[in-house]
């Protein structure tokens, strides 16, 4: 039960990162 939580809590994390690295990147490509 709890590796299953923490499992999940993991993908969320690892998908929140990712949303704000590509938000990030494409900032940087319209700035510059």
């Amino acid at each position: 039960m709890l590796i299953h939580l923490i499992e999940k809590a993991t993908r969320i994390i690892i998908r929140i990162a990712f949303k704000i690295k590509t938000f990030t990147f494409n900032c940087k490509v319209l700035l510059f």
